[in-house]
């Protein structure tokens, strides 16, 4: 079955984005029902004249727009209507996948190893809703940047020496997303450029498009932003702010220097720019101060439970300048009125009771197990990474197109990322995959992901025809 004519195919622009446009517009009119069975990757690209990894890189973005799904061994069929508010997250997003990687390895999406968070949740919910006083309010309002004492414990869980965040400034959020969103919203104004690295975590990209921000990418290195290079963009192009990952990035896994984290706020301060330090992964690290601790006076601190306790409680925090405390109370409220009294309540009992701290020490030991075994299996291809990091930037040989390597290892039963999927502007340049650790239900389950991908390496694309 051919989609549409050959000849339809834009002359310019990313053919690609087309047929997945092109699939879009079938199954919006009928033509192409739900489970109907897409064409094999080669003769469509043989019908159409377009590569297979041209057509790889098609299903895959009708995929992330809902429209298809993948099943190992049978082939992409139709899911159904298009999801319309596909473009406000972001097209290249692998965080925002609108496939749920049916049937594969799941490696794609960044979320901690199940090491009993669900069990240490229901615990503690349990224990909440046995308390008389709770339980009269446990559908009322909760207040807006949460409680004296919700505040108070997320300050504790992100303490280190040197760095005491002041609850006063502190606005607890649904998720980093979320806080992220606000400290955009009062950081900065409509039409205000914010720098980032050239690769990052991609919400940054929807957000400022939904809130009328311009975005531009900053050159990075193994250490991530580049001063020099952030402070020409500064110079040239009169930025307002710098939203950046120090800590164990994403998606590349780099940690900034104290030396380089010095140079970053210098250069803040220099020019008059805002940061928003995205430091969810910190709790990871050995006690790496964030530069926010060098910039109180101009920082947006954001980070959350996300990664380190529990996906699923939706509990951030934003640690925001004295001057924009009370704005940042202000636009938290306007954006999400107040937290859920269960999972704010439930995020505070985890960390009083020492709970929290024993989940991301047992999520330190599994992800440091599942890094040391991916390391060792990958050890020709794979450059030395942080044993806590739980993603894997992982160079794609020349041999290989990168979108070609990604469907490869779909096909054989593991979901990753492209590096597209994390860059600003593409095409990125990079040749890369971003492999994460912690999704795969054990061990066994991450070492056959993994093998998957040393196969497809140690084969070529011809083991993939």
């Amino acid at each position: 079955m051919t989609l549409f004519p050959a000849h339809l195919i834009p002359s310019s622009g990313p053919r690609y984005v087309a047929i997945a446009d092109a699939i879009e517009a079938a199954v919006t009119s009928g033509d192409l029902r739900q489970g109907d069975r897409l064409p094999a990757h080669r003769p469509l690209a043989f019908d159409l004249g377009v590569t297979v990894g041209t057509i790889s890189r098609a299903y895959e973005l009708a995929a992330r727009r809902g429209l298809v799904e993948g099943s190992v061994g049978r082939g992409t069929f139709v899911r159904g209507i298009a999801d319309p508010g596909r473009q406000t997250r972001g097209a290249g997003s692998a965080e925002f996948s609108a496939m749920r990687d049916v049937g594969l390895i799941p490696m794609r999406t960044n979320l901690p190893a199940p090491v009993g968070h669900n069990g240490a949740v229901a615990a503690a919910m349990e224990t909440l809703l046995r308390d008389p006083a709770f339980r009269t309010r446990i559908a009322d309002y909760e207040e807006p940047a949460g409680s004296a004492s919700q505040r108070a414990a997320m300050a504790s869980w992100l303490s280190l020496d040197g760095f005491t965040p002041d609850t006063d400034r502190l606005v607890l959020t649904a998720g980093a997303q979320q806080a992220l969103a606000t400290a955009i919203a009062v950081a900065t104004d409509p039409g205000d450029l914010i720098l980032t690295e050239a690769l990052t975590y991609r919400i940054i990209a929807s957000q400022c498009q939904l809130m009328g921000r311009r975005l531009r990418p900053v050159a990075i290195d193994g250490e991530g932003l580049i001063p020099d290079a952030l402070e020409e963009a500064a110079r040239t192009h009169r930025a307002r702010a710098v939203f950046l990952i120090p800590t164990l990035h994403n998606p590349t896994g780099a940690i900034m220097s104290t030396d380089r984290r010095r140079a970053i706020a210098s250069i803040a301060e220099d020019h008059d720019l805002m940061l928003l330090e995205d430091d969810t992964y910190g709790v990871f690290t050995d006690a790496q101060l964030p530069i926010t601790a060098l910039l109180p006076d101009r920082s947006f601190y954001v980070s959350s439970l996300s990664k380190s306790v529990a996906p699923g409680l939706r509990i951030g925090a934003m640690l925001c300048p004295p001057r924009h405390a009370a704005r940042a109370r202000a636009a938290q409220h306007a954006l999400g009125q107040g937290l859920p009294p269960m999972t704010a309540e439930c995020a505070r009992h985890l960390i009083e009771t020492g709970e929290a701290h024993d989940l991301l020490s047992r999520q330190k030991v599994e992800i440091r197990k599942r890094n040391k075994m991916a390391a060792e299996l990958l050890r020709p291809w794979l450059p030395a990474i942080h044993p806590h990091s739980a993603h894997l930037w992982l160079p794609v040989p020349e041999v290989w197109r990168v979108h070609d390597f990604v469907e490869a290892a779909r096909m054989r039963g593991v979901a990753i990322a492209a590096d597209e999927d994390f860059a600003i502007t593409a095409p990125s340049g990079r040749r890369h995959v971003r492999i994460t650790l912690g999704p795969p239900a054990d061990m066994a389950e991450c070492r056959r992901g993994i093998s998957i991908v040393k196969d497809l390496l140690e084969e070529g694309p011809l083991s993939a025809a």
